[in-house]
């Protein structure tokens, strides 16, 4: 009974390492280290390089998108980014002990956390950014 047991636990670990290992390969390796949108107390979305020209949001529910948008960062963990490229769209969180969050990307490339990332989905995040946060 019990090699029964230890067999099934063995083979559902199995399943589980090669489901999240195909998820991996395909859709990529989602960011960590989002903040929780209760601890933001705004956002700065700000589009290409120039200096200045950032829009500050504290509407909770522009927060919570701009939090919820972290989940559109997939990488490829096996890549090595190309940190060539201009900036499209950063993200700033400022949050309520004072600290900030940057999140930044173009068409290819992620930075997070102070590291470039190769992202799965190109251009995703910076079509989405533009469509919850509109140039003016």
């Amino acid at each position: 009974m019990t090699k029964r047991i230890a067999g099934f636990v063995i083979a559902l670990a199995l399943s589980v390492l090669l489901c999240a290992g195909g998820y991996i390969l395909i859709w990529g390796m989602p960011v960590s280290g989002a903040p929780n949108p209760k601890d933001v107390q705004s956002v700065s979305v700000k589009y290409g390089e120039e200096p200045g020209g950032a829009a500050e949001y504290t509407d909770p529910e522009k927060i919570k998108s701009a939090c919820g948008l972290l989940s559109s960062l997939n990488y490829d963990p096996f890549a090595d980014a190309s940190e060539d490229g201009e900036i499209a769209v950063t993200i700033t969180y400022n949050m309520k002990d004072g600290s900030r969050k940057v999140a930044a990307a173009n068409d290819g490339t992620c930075w997070w956390r102070g590291k470039a990332l190769d992202l799965k989905q190109e251009g995703e995040f910076v079509s989405i950014a533009k469509g919850l946060f509109p140039q003016d």
